[in-house]
Formats: structure tokens, sequence, C-alpha cells
């Protein structure tokens, strides 16, 4: 009889836990109380301040974790999340939050506390609106190229010019890329594609060029952490910066890319026909690096830059014609607003979207303005090959033979002057961001 009655009790007691167990369950159905006490609704920060973020978190149970991070207005985290320590089943903490990637732009953003009590999750958010840090000028990249070797040097905001990068090889292209601080060159008959670090100068990937002396590398064109490739053998690969291959564009019809651009989503190809001079204009969907519409092209491409979300200027030559036309994506077509003197055109720098710097084989850089469509001579007697704008200190910087010439753009005035190892074939400056 003792046994079966001390089996029953025991079995009372389990069911007692279960429901005991069931009740607490019931209870922290409730979910934690987050209060943000710091910084105010739309507050204004600027990138490398630091915000003092305070909340109170409570619950009526248990804390199991609380985390603070910084989301842009996609909920995309900018910078990394900190994982607050927790004592209890209440928390009041301040947290000095260093605002310090560089690459935050202008905007809205949110602090957001995400917190669990183990059985419930819950977050909160307080919007600020943060400035982009100024646009600075780290430092200018130039190409020269004696008896098949290249070579890269480094101009500093001192205007003293170093030696940056030696290499066996032809050139072809170059991109600076001051988002992922990256320096990229290629050449086209032997010289390789090379990737390097603009912070340390060191080489992080290249790529070989079959050294076949027939054409290879074609053109680079990079944006934020992806570099963009075209080559002879009818492709366009894309890798990340580290070097990964991450896209794979096809040419088809025997048409193969040259000068590439990157426009919004899309990726622009001029192509030509591998056995004739016919040309076209070819556009990708850079996501998904597929094919999304084409048109015949009349010229040999110098420049593109980018209007507006739907049009792209295409400046080029045509024999000794200089052509200056507006593709439009919607009706995948060409118009020219201006008939350019004959001649050639060398270089073409955007200094907005309705402003633009043309090198002309006369020695003029005109400058061209699309609101009024008017063509101007700008700087007489520059005899520029290369043109290009320093939009963060509002300077024009010229190639002419092996010097590199520093003008004020509002004035025109030659601030400064630079000699080149030889004759300049490229110009890239790097940003801060």
């Amino acid at each position: 009889m003792k046994k079966i009655v001390f089996n029953t009790l025991g079995c009372l007691l389990i069911i007692t836990c279960f429901i005991c167990s069931c009740r607490k369950d019931v209870s922290d159905e409730l979910p934690p109380v987050i209060n943000f006490i710091t910084p105010a609704d739309n507050q204004n920060f600027s990138v490398f301040d630091t915000a003092t973020v305070r909340f109170i978190v409570t619950d009526e149970t248990q804390l199991t974790s609380v985390t603070l991070t910084l989301i842009d207005a996609n909920y995309t985290p900018v910078l990394p999340s900190v994982n607050v320590p927790i004592a209890g089943k209440s928390i009041d903490k301040t947290v000095l939050y260093l605002l310090d990637n560089v690459l935050l732009e202008s905007g809205i953003y949110y602090f957001k506390v995400s917190v669990s009590d183990g059985f419930n999750f819950l977050s909160n958010y307080r919007q600020i609106n943060l400035t982009a840090a100024p646009r600075k000028v780290h430092a200018y990249f130039v190409v020269t190229n004696l008896l098949n070797n290249s070579y890269i040097s480094k101009i500093d905001t001192d205007f003293i010019l170093t030696s940056y990068a030696n290499y066996t090889g032809d050139f072809k292209s170059m991109d600076v890329n001051s988002y992922a601080q990256r320096l990229y060159v290629c050449g086209i008959s032997s010289g390789d594609f090379y990737a390097y670090n603009t912070v340390s100068g060191a080489l992080q990937w290249f790529l070989n060029n079959p050294n076949t002396q027939t054409p290879y590398f074609e053109s680079i064109v990079s944006e934020k952490n992806n570099v963009f490739i075209s080559d002879y053998n009818f492709t366009i690969k894309g890798y990340n910066f580290n070097g990964a291959q991450q896209y794979l564009f096809n040419v088809q019809n025997n048409f193969y890319p040259i000068k590439l651009f990157r426009h919004s989503n899309y990726l622009f190809a001029e192509a030509k026909d591998i056995a004739s001079s016919a040309k076209k204009i070819i556009v990708y969907d850079a996501v998904n690096a597929s094919g999304v519409q084409e048109t015949s092209l009349s010229m040999d491409v110098i420049a593109m830059h980018t209007i507006d979300n739907d049009n792209v200027f295409v400046w080029g030559n045509n024999g000794n014609q200089p052509e200056m036309k507006i593709y439009s994506i919607s009706g995948n077509g060409f118009w020219s607003p201006y008939t350019i003197a004959a001649g050639t055109i060398y270089s073409v720098a955007q200094v907005n979207a309705t402003t633009y710097l043309i090198a002309h084989s006369d020695g003029i850089i005109y400058r061209y303005t699309y609101s009024n469509n008017s063509l101007l001579p700008y700087i007489n007697g520059a005899n520029a090959t290369k043109v290009i704008y320093d939009d963060a200190n509002q300077q024009i910087v010229s190639a002419v033979g092996n010097q590199l010439k520093f003008y004020d753009y509002s004035s025109t005035n030659l601030l400064q002057t630079v000699t080149a190892p030889d004759s300049v074939l490229d110009i890239g400056v790097l940003y801060n961001r």
C-alpha cells in the first residue's frame, strides 16, 4: 500500500510541475519593453561623431540578449552591432557609439535595439539624420609607358610625385575605386590585370594576359566592391575587390566588348564586330548579368556619363568628326543635342549632370552646358590629351605630354605643374570615399 501511495504522490508532483511550467510560459508571453532616452528623435549627426545612445529595457521574467545596431533607411546594418551585457531582468544602458564608417552617405538612419527574453523577440528604433564625411583627395595616380614597361606614379596632396608600381607590359585601361580603395590597371596585348590596395600599396590580386601579342584586356570599370573587365574573347567578367569572380556577361554574334560604363543597375558595353568596322552599344542588367537591349553605334567611344536615370551621354569620334550623343534607355536610341567642330575629342570629364569639359584636338578645353545647350572655349592653348575633374577641390587636371597641369575650375588659373617620367597615358583621382 505504501508503494502505491508513493507512486501516486510522485505522479501528482510531476503533474503539478508541468502545470507550473505551462503557467510560466503563459506569463512570459509578455514581451520586453524598450524605451529610448537618447538620442532625440531626428537628431542630427555627422560621420565620425560619437552618439550617446541611452535606452532602458525591462522584462517581467528575464533578459537573454540585448544588441544595438545602426541601420540605414533600407534596414540594412551599416556598422557592427554592440552586444550589451545583461544583469537581471532590466537594464539602463548608455553606449558611446562611434559613427566611424567614412563610406556612409548623408540621409536617414536608425539606431535599432533588439531584445530577447528567451521566448519573445522585440526591436525598437530611433531615427537620426546623418551628414556624410567631406569628400577629400588622398592622391592622384598617373600611368606612363616606355619601351613596353608601364609605370604608375602617385601624386600626393602637396603635388609631390613618387613611383608607385612598375610592371612589364603595355597599358590599356585604369580605374581608381575610392569606395573599395583599389587601383585597377591592365594592358591590352602584353600587360596583365593588376588590383592594388591603395591604403597599403600592396598588390591584392592579378589576372594573366595570355601575352600572344594580340588584343586581350580591353577596358576596366568599377563601382563599390565590384570591378568589370572586358576582353577580346567576347566576355565581360565581374570580380569583387578581393578577386573572386561574381559575374559573367557573354557578347554574341562575333562582337567583342571594348569600353564599359556602369549606370544605375545597368552595365553599358561598346562592342565591335571582329570582322568589320560595325559597332553597337549593348545594355546589360548588371545584377543578373543578362542582356537587356542593344542598338547600332556610329563612333569610337571616348567616354560615357550619366545624365539621369533614363539618359546617358556618349562621346566619341567618327573619323574626323567628334560626336556627342544622348542614349535613351527607354527609347533604345540616340539623338544629338549639339554638333562639335571637326577634329578629334581626346577626353571628356563630367563636372555635374549638366556640365562637361572636352579636350579637343585644336588645343582648347571646351565647356559644354547641357541645360542651355552651349559649347564655349574654357581653357585656350591647353593642348590636353587627357582631362579629369576633381570635385573635392573643384580643380581641373589635364595631361600635356609628360606634364600634369592643375587648374582652378572657377577661374581657370593654373595652380601647379607636375612632371611625370614620360608621356601621360591616363590620370585617376583617389578620394577618401
